[in-house]
């Protein structure tokens, strides 16, 4: 299917997101409505929290754009490595925390379809070599709105350690319904010009806070 095209952003709707979000703030500095679906207002993974983030979309002002970004920790490439390392009891855990992602992507896919019938946009946001992205039903998502693929390095737009100071270069990919967003993202690469940090302790959970310029990105 094409893309879909939208200019105009009246309203942004984050799924599964911080409270405090820096893609928030960038949308409420420009005008723009913004609509946080996070853990302490929201329970996405049950049907009364899907509910009440569907009535959060229908009573926002139209256009809506959707973006999510859930916790991709048990879609971590290291977690092939844990189960061999940490036994049957992490195994466990892991197994309920996957079941429990995969109703999120659920719900964030039967949102995405009420958004995108009602003239509004999406997009999805996971790091660039998560597993996840092999779900059946975010290849369903990708598929039935045309998403475009675009991959960014976070020192591209101002991504840092809290500790050295130095570029992080974590590998982002978007999946965009606007063309015009995928080019924008597309274009923020590494130079290859600098020194990185890896992304460890502290860093791990300020890298999931989007950097300003990012942010600003987002919301053209």
């Amino acid at each position: 299917s094409k893309p879909i095209v939208q200019t105009a952003l009246p309203t942004m709707v984050e799924f599964a997101c911080d409270p405090n979000s820096s893609l928030g703030e960038a949308a409420m500095e420009n005008g723009i409505e913004s609509i946080r679906l996070s853990r302490e207002n929201t329970n996405l993974l049950t049907k009364v929290g899907f509910v009440r983030a569907l009535e959060l979309v229908n009573t926002a002002s139209p256009p809506v754009h959707l973006h999510g970004s859930l916790p991709c920790t048990a879609w971590s490439r290291w977690q092939n490595f844990n189960i061999f390392k940490c036994g049957i009891e992490f195994t466990k855990q892991l197994a309920i925390d996957r079941e429990n992602s995969i109703t999120m992507l659920d719900h964030f896919y039967a949102l995405a379809k009420d958004v995108v019938k009602k003239g509004g946009t999406v997009s999805f946001e996971w790091p660039r070599y998560c597993a996840g992205w092999d779900l059946p039903v975010l290849q369903s998502l990708i598929s039935e709105f045309g998403l475009i693929q675009a991959d960014i390095d976070g020192c591209s737009v101002g991504l840092k350690s809290v500790v050295t100071q130095n570029p992080i270069k974590k590998p982002w990919r978007f999946y965009c319904s606007q063309e015009n967003l995928a080019k924008l993202l597309m274009e923020k690469r590494c130079t290859n010009d600098h020194k990185h940090s890896i992304c460890q302790g502290r860093d791990t959970y300020l890298s999931g806070f989007y950097p300003e310029e990012l942010a600003k990105i987002m919301i053209k």
